[in-house]
């Protein structure tokens, strides 16, 4: 990795052409998807407050991202128009034809013709919300699909409080704290027993992310716990004047 990327490696960077592709594609996907039935049990929140179905707005970080900041960094409205045969017109004249769509219970994988030349968007997972992870030109990218009234409503929504548990133990799933295998005050190693949480029958042993002491156990054996409640707190890091950590 070192010889390919001597200044190391940050990922796929989007040319403009390349992101235009996307939401392109993203938004033909997201016109055919609200045309298929309904699963049972599926809820669909897309076109739910009117305005024109044909029209989205779509979002995304143009470098590859597992999260991002706090406003994507491309977002463009396109409209699907005309869609017949399998194919589309989008804004920009740019002509997107499906040409095979493999779906659930498999990961979506969807074939294109964009403006004639072939190209394959891969869809990892979905959300009622309308953003899907993506995979397309190298890129594995949560890409927003929204109606351009749904992104209107959402400029409202405040942001959601961001919590530092850089000093805490989370549970990574529901279930049941059935041992501690520390107390409050141990000095712990990275890569310790901290805990187990039992989940469907299965036993999962929570160890340490880091070095410190345990500050304080919130919960005792025996809890029931959901996901990403807090078990353990750690002591939290200080930074001494000669750049040491002192814990």
């Amino acid at each position: 990795l070192e010889t390919q990327y001597p200044d190391g490696f940050t990922g796929v960077q989007l040319s403009p052409q390349e992101a235009h592709e996307i939401a392109a594609c993203a938004s033909v996907f997201a016109f055919v998807q609200e045309r298929v039935p309904l699963r049972e049990g599926v809820v669909r929140l897309g076109g739910m407050f009117g305005g024109d179905e044909n029209s989205y707005r779509v979002s995304f970080d143009e470098e590859e991202s597992t999260g991002g900041g706090e406003s994507p960094s491309f977002s463009c409205v396109a409209r699907v128009e005309g869609f017949g045969e399998n194919s589309a017109t989008t804004t920009g004249a740019t002509t997107v034809q499906v040409v095979e769509q493999l779906g659930p219970p498999q990961d979506y994988l969807v074939r294109f013709l964009v403006n004639g030349k072939p190209r394959v968007m891969q869809v990892l997972s979905q959300s009622v919300t309308g953003e899907w992870y993506m995979e397309m030109h190298g890129a594995n990218l949560p890409v927003l699909v929204q109606s351009p009234r749904e992104f209107e409503l959402s400029r409202h929504m405040l942001p959601p409080k961001k919590i530092d548990t850089s000093d805490m133990v989370l549970s990574p799933m529901p279930g049941v704290l059935i041992g501690l295998a520390v107390m409050e005050g141990d000095h712990v190693e990275i890569g310790q027993e901290l805990c187990i949480v039992e989940a469907m029958k299965m036993q999962n042993i929570i160890r340490a992310p880091r070095a410190g002491i345990i500050a304080k156990c919130r919960v005792e054996p025996g809890a029931s716990l959901m996901a990403d409640d807090v078990i353990l707190d750690y002591e939290p890091v200080t930074i001494t004047e000669d750049g040491e950590n002192n814990t």
